[in-house]
């Protein structure tokens, strides 16, 4: 039974992935998504376009944890565009290198997503 995955054309990400009898493949539609022959998972691979083959989500180079004092900075680089949200509030920033600071102490959950990297999620313990 071979394997296969939907995914967004545009994007690469993984919508649906199973296994079927090969007799039944062509009955595999999913709306507006491309059927690649191949196994993976949509919350850790994606199908790269340029290579059209399933690659493992990569994780960004962004520690898991920090601290800081009130008014220092931590720096941080992405990649590509990214979703980044701190307590819930959601901001979205270009590629590129960008700083975070608390005027506040406190333990602030910041979760960053940039596709088509893993999500990412930074504790920040700010103190006075």
């Amino acid at each position: 039974m071979p394997d296969f995955v939907h995914f967004e054309p545009s994007t690469g990400r993984i919508l649906q992935a199973g296994h079927c009898a090969a007799t039944d493949l062509a009955h595999q539609t999913f709306p507006g998504a491309a059927l690649m022959l191949g196994h993976g998972d949509p919350q850790t691979d994606y199908v790269d376009r340029d290579l059209y083959a399933v690659r493992v989500r990569p994780s960004l180079a962004i520690p898991l944890t920090a601290t800081l004092t009130v008014g220092e900075t931590l720096a941080i680089a992405l990649p590509v565009d990214a979703q980044v949200e701190v307590d819930g509030v959601i901001m979205h920033l270009p590629a590129g290198e960008h700083v975070l600071s608390a005027e506040w102490p406190g333990t602030y959950a910041v979760v960053i997503r940039a596709w088509p990297y893993r999500d990412h999620a930074l504790s920040v313990e700010v103190g006075p």
